[in-house]
């Protein structure tokens, strides 16, 4: 192909065409419409090669130009639009050449029109006054040029008027004939660039035809000759060589100035100046004559100057001064306006021949005065056309002077005539001004106020029609100007559909036809207008449309067509294929929650798309397409958990400015993924990065600061930043943004943006939350994380309207807050709020579609199931998340795989998926590594600085392991310890004499030989005693006790505040049993300090949630009234204070005057034995046992073990079968005598399982250590007298003793074990079993502090004899103990507390209650003066509910009378019966009342809600006599919930309740016969009592009455303090 057309133009003169019948023939136009271009006749590949083919003299001429041409439209592409205007300016330089002027000038009219589709010409002359712009600059000035030439060939003469044209064409010449492309305006002087050269060469052979052939303006074209001479730097010889440049200006000297010349000459003159100003230059006064330099005076009043033919600067004056008064006179004649506009019109045409240099302010005024008079007037104006005339005289002058201010101005009054004058012309007009000018003006930057503009226009009329003409004119491919890049092309359709599009309201799809398919499929893909695939669209274009519309249930077949049929190179889209194709798969992805695709598609995306553009050094922007897609893909892979592609998608975002907007959020995708896969170090680079970005708050916008702040929250919550949040946040923020925190939108933010508040929001108090709990300020902490999850689940409702990036933020960020907050309720032990919000949060789980925040949510259910032992649910979690699991792509997402098989117990797999997934050298796995090899109990650290706080506390958790195993294997390997995990221990258990115990006999004999002498049978099993000589103690004490006392002193080194409580609850088991193991080996006394230590941490995990559940119970709804992060305390050291504190109240109960114990109940986690702690107030000792439960079957192997399993199965099962039996589907059916009779049978067989329950407990598992429970004081006269007894038999019994004389040099027994011995009830059918047990306790003491006595040669029977008379002996002087004047307080886990532990034969006649903690019960004592036998008045404000629901007739019965008698006789007392009350009554009558019953179902929790009770500061003595009134819902290592908690929470000093359900008839009796025990009703069925009994005595007799004694009568027990009621 030619570089130039104008290369092969022939420019010598030709036959004659008749111009006038160029354009019709027979009055038909013959120019050709666009043809719609379908995919089946054309091959789209190598178009270029196929234009190079085209021939002008093949008769498919037309039509194969055409069709190239509607492909270039079609397909967008600019470049081959060029390549084939070339083409097509060859062809017709070949049909000049050949002399073809017909077809010549159809062809160009073609040409132009078909590039042109603003304004559509039909002559080609009028293509000569066509301005240039950069839509025609490359070919616009070749086909004038070529019109001038077909002109010189066809005509022999011109007449006036053509001349006149030509004339006025080359007098605008800047505007009409040169090309701004085509010069050089760089240099000093403009010159023509190297592809004008040729052109300016031919247009002077043009301008030098011209001279010859229009005579009578040969001095004005003489003139221009001269003038581009020295413009464009040209040799005159090379187009005239018979004359001189001289003499050729000497001619010129001598030309006639007519009339016709004269009123150009002024303009033609000028501008051959501009370049000529050297001495010999032709001046004007050698052309005009004296005569003719001197102007007429202008005769205003004449208005003479409409005759003129030119206007001189003094005349300009004249003119301005006359019509500035006329312009501004305000009372004007309405019938002289027509006749100023037709002035101004002439003026107006005679300005623009001229060049007034030096008056372009004054012409300024004029026209400023003269748009003001049209605004003012239009209105008045009768004539349109006149109208018309001079707003198109004003228009050709600001195009002339490239004023497009003034040309706005313009347009404002032709629109303004048009609002005035409803002449459609006049919006037309403005319409097309405005496009004209955005074109000339070419800055794609105004686009946005362009279209802005046009909304206007089209908004201004209701004509659906007038509307769409005028769309068309600005839907249209020419007003992308030259910026047909990706980004502009989706910008401008972007805008224009916001400001125009939209506004229309069209229901059907419409083809506009001078626009591209990619134009209209991007315009419809943001409207509502949903389309079909439209076949006529290529497949890369639908892609593109589905991608932005985001619809996504187009056929399959269709849309894997599009998906794998290649993008032809001719195509706008071929260079973002890989893109749109990519955000297609993404959409596609996202539509189905699924990540199938996701690392295929990134791994694609980056080597092919992303590399490349970071490579590039192009200054192109990314497009807006560009930025959602990577964006969005980076959310998705941040949202999956993809971290490996985030990270390196990441950091090639952050390697180049292209992606310079991306930057923030970039960093936040990392840190995620830093966080996810605990990659410390980089989190702490990325921290120092961040901090030096300058953030200017005042001034940047919304999204940018909320993109930074996402990064800093992050980076605060994860290093635990509270000074640098407080003063962010707190500060600086709220006082420069507030707006940041308007969850309301007071501030009237945009929509988008609004929506990015709120999640900042959510992040914000999420954020706080976390911070808060990390510096233990518990209450703030919840408040906070209820503000995050408030604002979530409010979003979370409109998440239909959220765009993509926002609903996948909102989904993770809703499963992120409802784990934080159920993780702080988890943390301080609470169930009831961790249990609502958990259910809250499944039911929820269904709406979140994401597959990786199901996965990982259902991950969390599961471990929050575990958690709370509810095994049931667990299962089905696990079920359903390894269902979810399915969808998650693991090659990726290391969390979730290594999860999935830790909880599918595949373990061994865990940390080979981490070797292999950290072979990526972008990724440090350095601390999740560590976390699976502690969670996998593989290893402890000791070198590495752990601090991520589970990390600490797995490794505290797994050092204590170790050390307990360490020590276990060392006592397996030895005959003699091995045994010491089936016996009882104890803390304190021996005291030391001053001298050594002996190592050797009299005789030099050893004497651990001497014990080992002589072996025989034994009642101890074999495996517990050594059986011969050979047996050596392998057991090495100091190394075993010092592993144990290195991991206590790592106890006390602990930060505790970090621990959660249930990790505070594992803490206790091993700091329990690693004391008593050292209790029980070591020589020395030095575990005094351990003693209220242990008591403390294992009251931790009751106390503490109780504490938190009163705080947290003051919470008011008002926290979501205004939002505000709190202030950040830092309240250090809470679990040790608390600590110390347990350990003060443990000096304050051994210093009251009252008698009695504090006894904690709990089975150990770690071996299954039952602990006992106990502090009594009649000593200053805090004592700790450990009962195995499997004891008494080690000593004698025909004894069946009854564990703790076994007993909590049992004592279900009973339950559940008697809810069962008293349930009304059961009830309901028993009518006949036979049928009742079954009935009872199998109450009472219940009734035989729950006492048989009980007796086993008894026998099997406390056996000897019942006296354990006594809290009664010793004789010390007769105990001294016994313990002195005792070890006389020791002494006489044990071989390690009777052959050494002195009894004082051995160790001794803690009095309290002493005690056990004499406080045995030697009535006791099983006393032996129960001296035995205390017994082997006693040996076993000795054995593992050195005394290794055979068990199997010792004389157990006498012994037994001995130790029963010193016994029988000692309570024969010391009367059994006052049980009246003592008592019992039991704490007792979660675990055990259903079991009636009140009803076991050692304490069913004692006083007992219990507390549900230790703090729990000192609250109490305070608050009761400091005393825990208190005497209440109940003479006076008594409170009572009787059958609330109204289906308790009997009960009704028994009591109606008697409770109304009481509100009748006793004042201010209050009676409801048969009537539900309402809360605030409910809690008026707990506040006010001195003792309050409620008989009716339940707890009465269905009238008042726990939390409002635990809110009150004192509540009256409660009996809550409904069916399970006291139990508790178990929640594995959490604190149960229950009703009667709350009660004691909100400092209920005495509460009753049952255990389980039971049958009204006989809990009604016992209900009589209590209340008669404490005189509260006089009941003659039960005798006259003297005096009334203390609560907890009279709760035991009471039980006596029950027909089912156990079934029934053991489920009441009192809650709180052993109350006496008096009147």
């Amino acid at each position: 192909m030619q570089d130039d057309p104008l290369m092969e133009m022939n420019v010598n003169s030709t036959p004659n065409l008749n111009m006038e019948n160029t354009f019709h023939k027979n009055g038909e136009n013959i120019l050709r419409t666009t043809t719609c271009v379908t995919q089946t006749n054309i091959s789209y590949n190598d178009i270029e090669a196929q234009i190079s083919r085209i021939n002008v003299i093949n008769q498919n001429f037309n039509a194969s130009i055409q069709k190239y041409y509607d492909i270039c439209l079609k397909f967008h592409n600019y470049q081959i639009k060029k390549v084939l205007i070339k083409k097509h300016l060859s062809c017709i330089v070949k049909l000049i050449n050949s002399n073809n002027f017909d077809r010549a000038n159809v062809e160009i009219l073609e040409l132009y029109n078909t590039n042109n589709r603003q304004d559509q010409i039909n002559n080609t002359r009028d293509i000569l006054f066509v301005d240039f712009t950069v839509l025609n600059e490359n070919y616009l000035q070749i086909i004038k040029i070529l019109i001038l030439q077909i002109l010189l060939k066809t005509k022999k003469s011109f007449n006036e008027i053509e001349s006149e044209r030509i004339v006025k064409l080359f007098m605008d010449d800047k505007r009409y004939m040169i090309c701004s492309k085509t010069v050089d305006d760089s240099a000093s002087r403009s010159k023509p660039t190297l592809s004008g050269i040729k052109i300016y060469h031919t247009l002077m052979k043009v301008i030098l035809n011209f001279y010859n052939v229009l005579s009578p303006y040969k001095l004005l074209f003489g003139l221009k000759f001269l003038e581009y001479l020295k413009a464009y730097d040209l040799k005159f010889e090379n187009y005239i060589t018979n004359i001189s440049l001289a003499a050729f200006s000497n001619q010129l000297r001598c030309s006639v100035v007519n009339d016709n010349i004269s009123k150009y000459l002024n303009s033609y003159y000028i501008q051959y100046s501009e370049y000529n100003n050297n001495i010999d230059k032709i001046m004007i006064s050698d052309i005009l004559h004296e005569t003719q330099l001197q102007k007429n005076d202008l005769n205003i009043q004449n208005r003479a100057f409409i005759e003129l033919k030119c206007v001189s600067n003094t005349q300009l004056s004249i003119i301005f001064k006359y019509f500035q008064s006329v312009l501004l006179n305000k009372s004007i004649e309405k019938t002289e306006i027509n006749n100023v506009i037709n002035q101004l019109d002439s003026i107006w045409r005679l300005i623009r021949l001229e060049t007034f240099a030096n008056n372009a302010k004054l012409i300024m005024k004029l026209f400023d005065l003269t748009i003001q008079f049209i605004n003012l007037n239009v209105k008045n104006i009768s004539s349109v056309n006149i109208l018309e005339t001079l707003l198109n005289s004003l228009t050709e002058y600001t195009i002339i002077a490239r004023n497009f201010k003034r040309l706005s101005n313009i347009i404002a009054v032709t629109y303004n005539c048009y609002m005035s004058l409803s002449y459609e012309i006049f919006l037309i007009k403005a319409a097309k001004l405005e496009i004209r000018r955005y074109i000339l003006e070419n800055n794609i930057n105004s686009c946005s106020s362009f279209l802005a503009k046009f909304s206007k226009f089209i908004m201004s009329t209701k004509d659906t029609k007038l509307r769409l003409e005028l769309f068309q004119f600005l839907f249209n491919i020419d007003n992308l100007l030259e910026n047909h890049t990706f980004t502009t092309i989706l910008n401008f359709c972007k805008l224009t559909y916001i400001h125009c599009f939209s506004k229309m309201r069209l229901n059907d799809f419409l083809h506009f036809k001078n626009c591209s398919e990619v134009m209209l499929a991007v315009l419809y893909a943001y409207s509502s207008i949903r389309i079909p695939p439209n076949e006529t669209w290529s497949n890369i274009t639908n892609l593109l449309y589905y991608c932005i519309s985001g619809i996504l249930n187009a056929p399959s077949d269709a849309m894997s067509k599009f998906i794998n049929i290649h993008t032809p190179k001719s195509h706008a889209l071929y260079k973002a294929e890989l893109l749109i194709k990519s955000a297609y798969v993404l959409n596609l992805e996202l539509s189905k929650h699924s990540t199938a695709n996701l690392g295929t598609l990134t791994r694609s995306f980056i080597d092919k798309w992303m590399i490349k553009r970071v490579q590039s050094v192009s200054k192109e922007k990314i497009s807006a397409f560009e930025y959602d897609f990577v964006k969005l893909l980076l959310n998705y892979l941040t949202y999956n958990n993809f971290d490996p592609l985030t990270v390196e998608l990441a950091l090639l975002i952050k390697k180049h400015n292209y992606y310079a907007n991306l930057h923030l959020q970039a960093n936040y995708s990392l840190l995620h993924s830093f966080t996810n896969l605990r990659m410390l170090e980089e989190i702490k680079l990325l921290n120092i990065e961040i901090s030096t970005i300058s953030m200017d708050f005042k001034n940047n916008s919304i999204d940018k600061i909320l993109n930074y702040l996402n990064v800093k929250l992050q980076l605060q919550s994860q290093l635990n930043e509270k000074n640098e949040f407080e003063e962010l946040f707190g500060k600086l923020l709220p006082a420069t943004r507030p707006e940041l925190f308007d969850i309301n939108n007071s501030y009237n933010i945009p929509a988008p943006s609004y929506i990015k508040v709120l999640l900042f929001n959510i992040k914000l108090y999420n954020t706080a939350s976390i911070l808060q709990m990390n510096h233990n300020n518990v209450k703030e902490a919840i408040i906070e994380g209820k503000r995050s999850l408030k604002l979530a689940v409010s979003l979370i409702r409109k998440s239909k309207i959220l765009t993509e990036n926002c609903r996948l933020e909102l989904i993770n960020l809703v499963s992120i807050t409802y784990i934080n907050l159920v993780n702080q309720y988890t943390k301080i032990g609470i169930s009831r709020d961790s249990q609502f919000y958990i259910t809250e949060f499944s039911h929820l789980l269904s709406q979140l579609g994401n597959p990786s925040v199901i996965y990982k949510s259902l991950n969390f259910l599961h471990e929050y199931y575990s958690l709370s032992e509810q095994p049931d649910l667990a299962d089905t979690v696990l079920q359903k998340a390894n269902a979810a699991f399915e969808y998650i792509d693991g090659r990726y997402d290391i969390n979730s795989l290594t999860s999935f098989l830790y909880r599918n117990k595949e373990t061994s797999r865990v940390l080979e998926s981490l070797e292999l997934f950290f072979t990526n050298k972008l990724l440090n796995g350095k601390y999740l590594t560590i976390y699976w090899n502690l969670k996998l109990q593989n290893v402890t650290i000791d070198s590495v600085d752990l601090y991520y706080p589970d990390l600490i506390i797995l490794n505290s958790i797994n050092q204590f392991r170790a050390s307990f195993l360490k020590v276990q294997k060392l006592m397996d390997r030895d005959p003699f310890f091995k045994s010491i995990f089936d016996s009882v221990t104890s803390l304190p258990s021996c005291t030391f004499p001053k001298k050594e115990i002996p190592t050797s006999l009299n005789n030099g004999v050893s004497l651990k030989s001497s014990i080992s002498s002589g072996i025989c049978d034994s009642p101890r099993s074999s495996n517990m005693t050594p059986k011969g000589k050979s047996m050596k103690q392998n057991f090495d004490r100091a190394v075993a006790i010092d592993t144990l006392l290195k991991s206590i002193e790592f106890v006390d080194n602990l930060d505790l505040s970090a621990l959660s409580v249930h990790d505070l609850a594992d803490i206790h088991s091993f700091y329990s049993l690693g004391t008593m193991l050292i209790s029980n080996i070591q020589l020395q006394n030095t575990l005094t300090k351990y003693e209220k230590k242990c008591f403390a941490l294992a009251d931790l995990s009751k106390t503490m949630p109780m504490q938190h559940e009163k705080d947290l119970a003051q919470i008011e709804s008002n926290i979501y009234d205004s939002f505000s992060p709190m202030q950040i305390t830092c309240n250090a050291n809470i679990v040790e204070n608390k600590i110390n504190e347990l350990i003060d109240y443990q000096k304050f109960i051994q210093s009251c005057s009252d008698v009695f114990n504090v006894i904690s109940i709990d089975i150990c986690p770690l071996t299954n034995h039952l602990l006992l702690s106990k502090i009594d107030s009649s000593s200053n000792k805090t004592i700790h046992v450990r009962l195995p439960l499997n004891r008494i079957n080690s000593r004698e192997l025909d004894t069946q073990c009854y564990t703790f399993q076994d007993a909590s199965d049992e004592l279900n099962s009973i339950i559940k079968a008697s809810n069962r039996s008293t349930s009304l589907e059961v009830t309901s059916n028993v009518s006949t005598k036979e049928e009742k009779k079954q009935w009872w049978k199998s109450r009472y067989d219940l009734d035989k399982r729950m006492e048989g329950l009980i007796t086993k407990i008894d026998n099997s598992w406390f056996s000897g250590f019942s006296s354990f429970f006594d809290p009664c004081p010793v004789n010390k006269q007769y105990f001294t007298e016994f313990q002195s007894k005792f070890y006389e038999i020791l002494h006489d019994n044990l071989p390690t003793r009777k052959q050494y004389g002195n009894p004082k040099l051995f160790i001794k027994l803690e009095e309290w074990i002493l005690e056990l011995f004499i406080k045995l009830d030697t009535s006791n059918e099983s006393f032996l079993n129960m001296l035995e047990d205390l017994i082997y306790f006693v040996l076993d003491i000795l054995l593992f502090h050195g005394e290794e006595n055979a068990y199997d040669e010792l004389d157990i029977n006498m012994i037994f004899v001995q130790l029963e008379e010193e016994i029988k002996k000692y309570q024969s002087h010391q009367a059994k103990g006052d049980f009246e004047r003592s008592h019992t307080f039991l704490i007792i886990s979660s675990v055990c507390h259903n079991f009636p532990f009140e009803n076991l034969s050692f304490l069913e006649k004692r006083s007992v209650s219990r507390v549900p903690s230790f703090s729990n019960l000192i609250t109490l004592i305070k608050n009761n003066n400091h005393k825990i036998f208190d005497k209440r008045y109940i003479d006076t404000n008594i409170s009572m509910v009787l059958n609330p629901n109204g289906d308790l007739i009997q009960t009704e019965e028994r009591f109606k009378t008697q409770f109304s008698d009481i509100e009748a006789t006793v004042p201010n007392s209050r009676f409801l019966c048969n009537d539900k009350p309402n809360e605030e009554t409910f809690l008026q009558m707990l506040r006010t009342s001195n003792l309050f019953v409620y008989v009716g179902h339940g707890s009465g929790e269905q009238f008042v809600r726990a939390r409002e009770i635990m809110k009150l500061d004192m509540i009256s003595p409660s009996f809550l006599l409904g069916c399970s009134s006291a139990s508790i819902k178990y929640f594995g290592k959490l604190e149960p919930t229950s009703t009667i908690i709350a009660y004691l929470v909100g400092n209920c000093p005495m509460v009753i309740g049952n255990l389980w359900d039971v049958t009204d008839k006989d809990i009604d009796l016992f209900s009589r016969k209590l209340f008669s025990n404490i005189k509260f009703i006089e009941d003659v069925e039960f005798g006259e009592r003297k005096g009334a009994q203390r609560i907890s005595l009279a709760l035991s007799d009471a039980r006596k009455v029950c027909y089912l004694r156990y079934l029934n009568g053991a489920a009441p027990v009192l809650y709180g303090l052993p109350i006496h009621f008096n009147k």
